[in-house]
């Protein structure tokens, strides 16, 4: 049996990127370093995605189950891919979707990938996954869990296809080394080395419960780390079938000027975009002004709409999307 205390969703980064890439022309100078940056994280959240999969076939034990964890202790924030809870100890995920031939090199400590005749140095991930194991030592150790529960780790290779190698010399590295598939059977094999149930159930889940509540998502400025200003932006609904901007709103319906397409909820997207990009709320007026809108009653109709959360202050009124939503 196992429970997700934190489920696998769509990384806020992922959809910031996306979407600045929707508003900023493709001849900005920007515009590659974002392409290229989303294309590595859409691969490591499709490693995690293969991952979750074969996390549905572990021994029966009482698994609770964190996702794409994100903590701090003594002032050094770590994120965790998956961190697996139970009462006799908690195992850390680091997740690597990577495919060629992976080459763990002992003497220099580096960690090379070849991959189409071409050979590249990687940060080791035995070396990360290690950090993170004694951060989170620390974290739990300040959450007053007891100092004898053990914290394992293992670098997982979701691409099952990738060849692992390194010296003779240096076989053990397998042990921490596996590809996703060996999950279920490598998770049962730890967990036998451990005789003693640490954790009572109450405790497990009182502990649960703290690491959820200290999870601290990011929030990145995704404009100022690209150093993109908001009047670079783009502004209006992208036409969702030939993505020229903007559309014009004609009879009740958004019309396409370019390929001549129609559509009643296009500006939805662009509400998103603005929420992701230039602020985490926006008002009647403000989102007249990134759609081009002149009529008053049918923004405060768009954003009634859409299930975003609504913020009374005064006089005004603003709206923020939910978490919930944002993978919607």
């Amino acid at each position: 049996m196992y429970l997700i205390i934190k489920d696998l969703s769509v990384p806020i980064q992922i959809l910031k990127m996306r979407a600045l890439l929707r508003r900023i022309p493709e001849k900005h100078a920007k515009h590659a370093t974002i392409q290229d940056d989303l294309i590595k994280f859409e691969s490591g959240y499709r490693g995690e995605q293969y991952v979750k999969y074969y996390l549905n076939f572990l021994p029966q034990n009482n698994f609770y189950i964190f996702h794409d964890l994100r903590l701090s202790t003594n002032s050094h924030t770590f994120q965790i891919d998956v961190l697996l809870l139970t009462q006799k100890a908690a195992i850390i995920l680091e997740v690597k979707n990577m495919f060629g031939t992976l080459f763990f090199e002992r003497q220099f400590h580096q960690f090379i990938r070849t991959a189409n005749d071409k050979e590249e140095g990687f940060p080791n991930p035995l070396f990360q996954v290690q950090r993170h194991r004694s951060l989170l030592k620390q974290f739990l150790t300040d959450q007053k869990a007891p100092a004898e529960f053990p914290i394992e780790y293992l670098v997982v290779i979701s691409q099952s296809s990738s060849i692992l190698k390194t010296t003779e010399t240096t076989i053990d590295i397998f042990d921490k080394v596996i590809h996703a598939e060996k999950i279920p059977l490598k998770i049962e094999s730890l967990l036998k080395r451990y005789t003693n149930t640490i954790l009572t159930s109450r405790q497990l889940k009182k502990l649960s419960t703290s690491i959820l509540a200290h999870h601290c998502p990011p929030n990145h400025d995704i404009l100022q780390k690209y150093e993109v200003s908001p009047a670079e932006l783009q502004r209006g609904v992208q036409c969702p079938d030939c993505k020229s901007i903007p559309m014009q709103r004609k009879k009740g319906h958004w019309l396409c000027v370019t390929c001549g397409i129609t559509s009643k909820l296009a500006h939805k997207q662009a509400i998103i975009d603005y929420l992701l990009l230039v602020s985490p709320t926006i008002t009647n007026q403000k989102c007249r002004e990134f759609l081009f809108l002149s009529s008053r009653f049918a923004a405060n109709r768009f954003l009634n709409s859409m299930e975003l959360v609504l913020r009374k202050n005064g006089r005004g009124s603003s709206y923020c999307l939910p978490e919930s939503q944002f993978e919607k």
